[in-house]
């Protein structure tokens, strides 16, 4: 198969440099991705390459992305989409988005060796999430794949939800298999009994959010999941955030918080609205 970024180039004709992705920057190990300047906008992009055998349908991964790109748009806390790229004849799909030029919270928590981050670093980080999963939630969307690899930073100190391969509109989910990462699957997403699959949804993304609040105060994200940690509240977290961790990681949903606005005031955290309660029913 032609190198990724040639099938790109060959995606436009020669005559037309106004939207001709300069390419920059090579980056990711598991996946292809470049930091990339638009010829037209004068913008710096992400593109990352995924084999089109990987995808099913074609017609129905771009009807996904341009929908999803409506529903993250205009929220600062989202990873914003431009464009999905499919070459007639190519081995490629290509995926346009937004720039994070921090990088990912993955990334940077690896490179504490499993320390924590300060308290403020922790709430300041977790107020961004949540902001970016409310107006997933009351826009009808549930992640469903939330974890510190697809959370990505900007030199601001804004961070953003990405990574949008597992999110569900509408909540149509009862029919999926298993989807996430553990640990960072909630109960439900793993569970082959129809009574689960119909808790799936919004709280699914709260005990994902848990367990990242757990990982940011003590480097584990594994000591709040029951049958694998103890659940006892370590020495570098306060306790009242740990009563939170704790609440957000039930393995029934009907014991998580309400919503995430109720998770945010747990925290101390406000300037939540959650328009309505009504998609956090189990």
């Amino acid at each position: 198969m032609a190198d990724p970024w040639i099938s790109l180039r060959s995606y436009y004709p020669p005559d037309d440099k106004s939207k001709f992705y300069s390419h920059l920057t090579s980056f990711g190990e598991e996946v292809h991705c470049w930091k990339a300047h638009h010829r037209e906008t004068l913008e710096t992009h992400m593109i990352k390459a995924i084999r089109q055998s990987q995808i099913a349908q074609i017609d129905e991964e771009r009807e996904k992305f341009y929908k999803i790109k409506m529903v993250v748009k205009g929220n600062d806390n989202l990873m914003q989409l431009f464009e999905l790229i499919c070459p007639e004849g190519g081995d490629w799909l290509f995926y346009v988005m937004e720039y994070c030029e921090g990088g990912d919270l993955g990334y940077h928590l690896k490179q504490r060796n499993g320390k924590g981050l300060p308290e403020d670093k922790c709430l300041h980080i977790m107020s961004n999430i949540f902001k970016g999963l409310l107006w997933l939630h009351n826009k009808d969307a549930v992640h469903l794949d939330l974890k510190p690899p697809n959370i990505f930073l900007l030199k601001d100190g804004t961070t953003k939800i990405g990574d949008y391969g597992e999110l569900k509109l509408n909540y149509l989910i009862t029919t999926i298999t298993t989807i996430g990462t553990p640990p960072y699957w909630a109960p439900e997403m793993v569970s082959s009994k129809k009574e689960d699959k119909k808790k799936r949804g919004p709280k699914s993304d709260i005990y994902s959010a848990g367990v990242i609040l757990c990982q940011l105060f003590t480097g584990d994200p594994t000591i709040c999941v029951r049958g694998i940690g103890n659940r006892k509240c370590p020495s570098n977290i306060p306790s009242k955030y740990w009563k939170a961790v704790l609440r957000a990681t039930e393995r029934d949903p009907e014991e998580r918080f309400d919503s995430i606005t109720d998770f945010a005031k747990e925290l101390g955290l406000g300037g939540y609205d959650d328009k309505s309660n009504k998609h956090y029913q189990s």
